[in-house]
């Protein structure tokens, strides 16, 4: 098997601030995963038997009686009214999480699900995969299952997908533990071995899987301490060191995608993983899932009931130069201008204020929001990445305390 293994140290630090607001989920629960049917009703599934649902986009949340127990470990949403809840057993709704009833008994507990099509879910459980392609009421095991502990699967669509295992090698007493990457296109009926690597015991571990295209795809791997891709459907993979302790990935399109960590950080990434921004949120725990409706609005769970959502695409950076103390209020030109993708917007703040910097096309729609917090007396540095917006005249308008300008810029694909 051919491997192609690539170190590189990608992540960059900038200074981030309210990219994420905490909403109050009401529970010190740990919240493991989180669906939205649509911007304003949402689930999110937690330990101890405790469901929690908002209609209000995520400013308020309450607890959905039922008769699940345990660790409710994933909620998926086939509409606004039809739900499945896995915490072996699985129950079903059929309106909107007001009443539920179990569908199926899993032998073993499901730690990982992916929602494959309008009708179709696939589960991860210890040394199978199971799958229902009628909403959650039937459940059956692949008839052929990839060897040893499955750890994370995507899906496509109903027939092709993707799982990761991990083997412990040199029985009764492990030296190594192999992790692997197999596909199958038709279901689960078969599967394919792509890749494999060898590596000291659960340090090795594949966490979680995403593929935006058919071609492209990323892993977080090494426990969370590196990132793979591919861009042949998993034969090829080249590794990307990260800054540690990933937990969750989630793309919107193949390029911009979003991945979350053990301490409190949200990575993003605008070219499917070549570079990565990170953010710090209000909290420094564990983040367990992030996901995100539109390139604009997510939300990421956590430990003690931890409920983050950002309304500007999760990552945005200021950068403050030190040693220089301005004496008064700009903005100065972008540059380069014109760009593509990125540039950068500079400007001073001779006192504290509270700033926003702001990014409207040229109808004078907002699009973005780079700045919108309390800064300090500096001159600072602002980046814009335009890959999810198409090629025209943009204007970018700073407002801090009573100084107001605007300028134009352009973005040129």
């Amino acid at each position: 098997m051919k491997k192609l293994i690539i170190s590189l140290f990608v992540f960059i630090s900038s200074l981030f601030s309210q990219s994420w607001v905490s909403h109050n989920s009401g529970t010190t629960e740990q919240i493991y995963d989180v669906f939205f049917v649509n911007d304003l009703t949402g689930y999110a599934s937690c330990s101890g038997g405790v469901l929690l649902k908002t209609t209000n986009s995520g400013i308020n949340w309450t607890s959905l009686p039922g008769p699940y127990s345990g660790n409710i470990v994933n909620v998926v949403f086939f509409d606004s009214n039809t739900g499945i809840v896995f915490s072996n057993p699985v129950y079903k709704t059929t309106n909107a999480g007001l009443n539920w009833f179990q569908v199926a008994s899993l032998s073993g507990t499901l730690h990982h699900s992916m929602i494959a099509d309008s009708t179709t879910v696939y589960g991860c459980q210890p040394f199978q995969l199971s799958k229902t392609t009628d909403k959650g009421s039937n459940w059956s095991v692949t008839s052929s299952t990839p060897p040893w502990m499955t750890t994370s699967v995507y899906f496509i669509n109903q027939f092709t997908g993707w799982v990761t295992t991990i083997q412990p090698i040199g029985m009764p007493v492990p030296t190594v533990y192999r992790a692997s990457v197999s596909k199958t296109i038709n279901g689960g009926l078969n599967w394919l071995v792509l890749y494999t690597e060898d590596g000291p015991p659960e340090s090795n571990l594949f966490r979680d899987t995403y593929f935006p295209t058919s071609d492209t795809g990323i892993i977080i791997g090494k426990s969370g301490n590196s990132i793979y891709r591919t861009f042949n459907s998993g034969i090829n993979w080249s590794e990307i060191t990260t800054g540690g302790g990933l937990t969750d990935l989630f793309f919107i399109n193949s390029k911009t995608g979003w991945a979350v960590n053990q301490t409190g950080y949200v990575y993003k990434t605008t070219n499917t993983g070549s570079l990565w921004t990170y953010s710090a949120t209000p909290v420094s725990i564990q983040l367990n899932t992030v996901r995100f409706i539109n390139p604009l609005t997510g939300w990421a769970v956590g430990v003690n009931g931890t409920i983050l959502k950002s309304t500007n695409g999760g990552v945005t950076g200021i950068t403050q130069f030190t040693g220089l103390s301005p004496n008064k209020f700009s903005l100065s030109q972008n540059y380069p201008n014109p760009f593509n993708p990125q540039t950068k917007i500079k400007f001073a703040v001779p006192k504290s204020s509270f700033t926003k910097l702001i990014i409207y096309d040229l109808l004078g729609r907002e699009v973005e929001t780079l700045v919108n917090e309390e800064l300090k007396p500096g001159t600072y540095e602002a980046d814009w990445d335009g890959s999810n917006y198409s090629s025209g005249v943009y204007f970018y308008k700073i407002i801090s305390g009573d100084f107001v300008e605007i300028k134009k810029m352009v973005l040129m694909k």
